[in-house]
């Protein structure tokens, strides 16, 4: 049974470690947006001259909050084809979301910028 699995069926690379999926926005990020990658190759066994069309369906979240770090898992997706649906599969980050820094000082001067615009809004 093992000997006749390798000599019927090959595995076919259907996507490489690293190819873009998509992007996800980020949430108090530095970045607006950062890129969803396939964390590793996918390689599913056909027979020897069997399709390999396939479709990718994949299930990230519309947005992340930051800080989210270069690897995290951020969805997943999955491979279909004429045979079957494989997978989840992880769908991970491209690049670090890192979170946005307060500027213009302290805590306290970001506190008194607010409500002073606060104040001249209902003034």
């Amino acid at each position: 049974l093992y000997n006749t699995a390798f000599e019927e069926y090959e595995g076919v690379k259907f996507v490489e470690g690293g190819t873009y999926l998509s992007e996800i926005k980020v949430k108090k990020g530095e970045k607006q947006t950062v890129p969803v990658l396939a964390e590793k190759d996918i390689i599913i066994p056909l027979k020897e001259g069997e399709s390999t069309e396939f479709e990718l369906i994949c299930n990230i979240p519309e947005k992340i909050i930051a800080p989210m770090k270069k690897g995290d898992v951020a969805g997943e997706f999955y491979i279909n084809t004429n045979y079957g649906k494989f997978g989840p599969f992880k769908a991970v980050l491209g690049e670090d979301a890192k979170r946005r820094k307060v500027t213009g000082g302290t805590f306290l001067d970001s506190l008194e910028r607010f409500f002073s615009a606060w104040i001249k809004t209902f003034a």
